[in-house]
């Protein structure tokens, strides 16, 4: 697994390596509870009600809309800031 022979492929906690990361969960799961559930169920039932659409779970624009919102009220996922600090790191690639 990207030269961490022996690592667990289904790992307890999130793995992080040089070039890659491995969620324990699905990312959706771990940036909803870093940005808290009850704040990420606010930001979702506004835009549901200024859209008028339900099942936007796996929309990108509505999923860019709801981290937007978190975003500006100040509520940050870790994880979520630290992978894409990682992709933007020129250093940080597998090879």
């Amino acid at each position: 697994m990207l030269g961490k022979a022996g690592e667990n492929p289904m790992p307890p906690a999130t793995l992080w390596g040089s070039g890659f990361v491995l969620w324990h969960s699905d990312i959706g799961s771990i940036v909803k509870s870093e940005i808290g559930e009850e704040d990420w169920a606010t930001y979702v039932l506004r835009l549901t009600a200024i859209w008028h659409a339900g099942g936007l779970q796996k929309n990108v624009l509505h999923i860019a809309a709801v981290l937007t919102q978190a975003w500006n009220a100040g509520k940050r996922s870790a994880c979520l800031e630290r992978v894409c600090t990682e992709i933007l790191d020129p250093t940080n690639c597998v090879a």
